[in-house]
């Protein structure tokens, strides 16, 4: 058995014996529907094999070590989680009828709250968040004194990400896992299959008119062809649905105006009515309460720029609306969330991949969004592939990550501005000592001065960028999709900061108009931040019925936020290494654009500031990664980390996105002045050096 084959071997014995002997002890409801019994399967599998693998490779022993401590760690979270929850009056009166209401599981005649469904979420984000803090720190402090890296507090973060990892998604991933689809995100599915399956006739600008006059249609073969109003078929359809969202001009309309404009010609009899039986297949996965279907038709459609179809429009024709075929669709995120998480601790160590995977399953703008959708995180995965790539060198791979989130939803592109900054710094000779040249290209004037991996990098995302915007133009409607996209995303950018509270970015913070709290008493901001009623009238935004006026009125407000937060930006940018200013990039993103909440989950890579080293010259693979914590991640994964911990204190959403929102712009510009202060001391040391110099 001293082999790696061997250990492999037994490592799947073990995890194929643990699955069969919890599969006949009487777990608990909860845990016995959940992924949790197969995790520890794995984890056991996992330990045995590297026992066994460190007979061979010795060097595995640390890692064995880490894992265990680890994984004894995140039973011990879910575990605390799982028993803390009680069961109360009213679910006990609910197991007397013999039905359990969301977010409870019945047994022994009674409903017992399910920590693992998103209701009871809070409960163990703030104490995980809270450890986490602690963890982060510590580790910065205690590593700092002995001046080496401390491998318990990485087994730490990684039983706390692990816990809440499986916290976050055992439940809804079991059911995503199923051949007979008890898990799909129907809200999110519904736009990304029907509108890159139904591209070509779709565009960007009908999805809602095309799918309810497919519907008119069934109802009248339906009331046809069956009983009336009160058949099985009927109810099957949308007819609850009495107005949608026009996406020409953003407004709400009864659903009879909404048809009549729609074009007919440009579907098929046949083409019509099979989007219509698609749009019904994703019916049972939702409910009519608020969020429900009434407010899906409400939305603002089908949004990613054309290259999105590239793989979308594919992949959703191959793939029909039938299980258990449908189960690629609603799990086509999983084994990317693998990759990414194999990226970083490659690239950046095993501890930034516990602490990335701890923050986004506590961050409440991702609960229960990682299960059951269609390709809903390739961006961030894109974002997290890129950094890891360049870190370890690789910057054309590093360029081709990146040119698939940058292309699909335009805000990941904002991290390649550092490296035109370097590389027009380069062309102006101001860091011409530290340039490389590449051998056989373009050596004359100015372009001498670029550094290679720019060129590698410059390269390969232009081709990689040219190859996207080509494939476009072939899935769909030619080249006039990129124009029907932009007149749609600029429509959607003008009324994204009104349109819901859950927003990230300066735009949301303009609209907020506060104002006193009804009556006139003076309240302090703890008690803006926890009040109820009348008293949140802090936490208001700009009044009025006409969304686009009530921007245009936040507009003078948003500059001034934007012309703050700029030069402190452009400045901290100056001086630093490639990868430091792509990630503190993510805050030009923040100035400029209103992007919804999820898409926020890339500030997980702000966990990687001042981690990397710069590459050595000719575009050579990077040193192994320094473990210990850089005093700006320590900065911004703090606040990060306590935003989790106290996003639940306010008890309204309004108020806990607008402070999110505040606190993050804040922390930025306190990074940026941390970074220019560095840069000024760094400059003033220089000039003492060469005051101090004797001349010859």
């Amino acid at each position: 058995m001293r082999s790696l084959g061997g250990a492999l071997g037994v490592g799947c014995g073990v995890a194929v014996a643990t699955i069969l002997a919890l599969s006949v002890l009487p777990l608990p409801a909860n845990v016995a529907a959940s992924t949790i019994p197969a995790q520890l399967a794995i984890a056991l599998g996992l330990v045995a094999g590297l026992r066994l693998a460190e007979q061979v490779r010795p060097e595995l022993g640390r890692l064995r070590r880490t894992l265990e401590i680890a994984f004894l760690l995140a039973a011990g979270f879910v575990a605390l989680a799982l028993l803390g929850t009680s069961v109360s009056q009213e679910a006990i009166e609910l197991g007397k009828k013999g039905a359990c209401r969301s977010g409870y599981y019945l047994s022994d005649g009674l409903c017992h709250a399910n920590a693992l469904h998103r209701r009871f979420f809070p409960g163990w984000i703030v104490g995980l968040s809270s450890l986490g803090l602690v963890a982060w720190i510590a580790a910065f402090i205690t590593e700092r004194r002995k001046k080496a890296h401390v491998a318990g507090f990485t087994a730490l973060l990684l039983g706390l990400g692990l816990g809440a990892a499986t916290l976050q998604n055992a439940h809804y991933l079991d059911a995503s896992l199923a051949l007979d689809g008890d898990r799909v995100r129907a809200w999110n599915v519904f736009h990304y299959y029907l509108g890159s399956k139904y591209y070509r006739e779709l565009g960007h600008q009908d999805i809602y008119a095309a799918v309810l006059a497919a519907d008119d249609d069934y109802q009248a073969s339906v009331l046809d062809s069956e009983k009336g109003k009160r058949s099985k078929a009927f109810r099957r359809s949308w007819h609850k649905i009495e107005n949608a969202r026009d996406l020409r001009s953003y407004k709400v309309l009864p659903r009879d105006e909404l048809v009549e404009a729609f074009d007919r010609s440009t579907f098929s009899e046949e083409r019509l009515r099979q989007l219509g039986a698609d749009s019904r297949f994703f019916k049972p996965f939702m409910g009519w309460g608020s969020p429900g279907w009434h407010d899906t038709f409400r939305d603002l459609g089908f949004n990613p720029a054309p290259p999105w179809t590239v793989i979308g429009t594919p992949l959703a024709s191959l793939v029909p609306t039938e299980w258990p075929l449908f189960w690629i669709i609603s799990n086509s995120d999983l084994p990317f969330y693998l990759l990414a998480f194999g990226l970083i601790w490659w690239a950046f160590g095993l501890r930034m991949a516990a602490v990335m995977t701890l923050w986004l399953n506590c961050a409440q703008l991702n609960e229960a969004r990682f299960t059951g959708g269609f390709l809903q995180y390739d961006w961030l995965v894109s974002s997290l592939a890129c950094i890891a790539f360049y870190r370890r060198g690789w910057y054309r791979a590093s360029a081709v990550a990146l040119s698939w989130g940058a292309m699909t939803r335009v805000f990941p592109g904002f991290l390649v501005f550092p490296i035109g900054l370097r590389v027009l710094s380069s062309l102006l000779g101001w860091d011409a000592a530290s340039a490389q040249q590449v051998p056989g290209r373009l050596q004359w004037g100015p372009l001498r001065r670029i550094h290679a991996r720019h060129w590698q990098f410059g390269v390969a995302l232009t081709l990689s960028c040219a190859f996207l915007f080509t494939a476009s133009c072939v899935t769909g409607r030619g080249i006039s999709n990129w124009g029907d996209w932009y007149t749609k995303i600029e429509q959607h950018s003008v009324t994204h900061p009104i349109t819901s509270n859950q927003r990230i970015g300066v735009g949301r913070l303009a609209v907020h108009q506060p104002r006193p709290a009804k009556g006139g008493e003076e309240l302090s901001l703890w008690e803006r931040m926890t009040a109820r009623g009348d008293k949140h009238r802090f936490w208001r935004t700009i009044r009025g019925a006409d969304k686009r006026a009530r921007v245009e009125a936040s507009q003078s407000r948003k500059r001034f936020l934007q012309m703050l937060a700029l030069p402190l930006l452009l400045l901290a940018l100056l001086r630093r290494r490639d990868l430091d200013g792509m990630i503190l990039m993510l805050f030009g993103v923040f100035i400029a654009v209103t992007v919804s909440r999820y898409y926020a989950a890339t500030w997980a890579l702000l966990f990687a500031l001042g981690h990397s080293a710069l590459p050595r010259p000719g575009g050579e693979a990077c040193d192994a990664p320094d473990p210990r914590i850089a005093p700006p991640a320590l900065f911004i994964g703090g606040v990060l980390l306590a935003l989790n911990a106290l996003f639940f204190l306010p008890q309204r959403m309004t108020t806990s996105y607008y402070a999110m929102n505040y606190i993050i712009y804040g922390a930025f510009m306190l990074l940026c002045l941390g970074y220019i202060a560095a840069d000024v001391r760094a400059l003033l040391a220089r000039r003492r050096r060469r005051s101090d110099t004797p001349s010859s």
